[in-house]
């Protein structure tokens, strides 16, 4: 039992050193891509000790348009969800961001 407390605990402080938030980053961008079909780019990633995840510079493309373009997105992150391997979010916030929705949005075409 104290050998998982201990492997838990190095897994805490791995996840602030800046190579690991590097393969984060670059890992985050994959699947995001994969999972969207868009171009997903994003220049840092940091994590604060409450587990509130910092996206700096981030963009997404869909076939040469910006969905969404953000200097700063914001994720407060719940912790339970993610022992369980899910990821659940109390909320978000986009900080200097432009937003198009194009086509996702039935008869809706919303930029800002």
């Amino acid at each position: 039992m104290l050998s998982v407390v201990i492997l838990f605990i190095l897994l805490l402080v791995a996840i602030y050193l800046p190579p690991v938030q590097q393969w984060l980053k670059g890992w985050a961008e994959d699947y995001l891509s994969e999972e969207t079909g868009m171009e997903v780019k994003i220049e840092r990633v940091s994590l604060s000790p409450w587990l509130d995840l910092e996206v700096d510079n981030m963009s997404a493309v869909d076939k040469g348009d910006t969905v969404v373009a953000a200097g700063e997105l914001l994720l407060d992150i719940k912790l339970l969800p993610l022992l369980k391997g899910q990821v659940d979010l109390n909320c978000f916030e986009l900080r200097e961001a432009v937003i198009s929705t194009k086509d996702f949005v039935s008869d809706t075409h919303i930029e800002g």
